[in-house]
């Protein structure tokens, strides 16, 4: 069984590409909780746009989508804020998506851009 999944702080650096800040929060993911990201089906070949981050009350950032490798995501998050990793699924229509926490305090949120 194992332990359940623990809720992880994570320290990121803002000045680099959004791309790059996804990049690590997945991995940082799979490394801290490898059990729950095979069980998620959360692999590093999945493309960080697969990801975004949201605030703890819910809203999503959307840094995955309009990102290019230019775009600095210390342009696009407050310092020192609290965010959360959260997994974009693509919806029934073109362009639509709901989000999963993959952070099991935060469960219970509804996520939405």
């Amino acid at each position: 069984g194992g332990f359940p999944p623990q809720p992880r702080a994570i320290l990121l650096n803002c000045n680099v590409s959004v791309l790059i800040l996804l990049h690590h929060a997945r991995k940082c993911y799979i490394n801290a909780e490898p059990q729950a990201a095979f069980d998620q089906g959360i692999e590093m070949s999945l493309p960080p746009t697969d990801f975004d981050i949201a605030t703890p009350e819910g809203k999503v950032l959307n840094l995955g989508l309009d990102a290019t490798i230019e775009t600095r995501a210390a342009d696009m998050v407050e310092n020192r804020a609290t965010y959360v990793l959260v997994q974009r699924i693509p919806g029934e229509e073109e362009g639509a998506f709901t989000f999963k926490s993959l952070c099991p305090v935060y469960a219970e949120v509804e996520f939405a851009a």
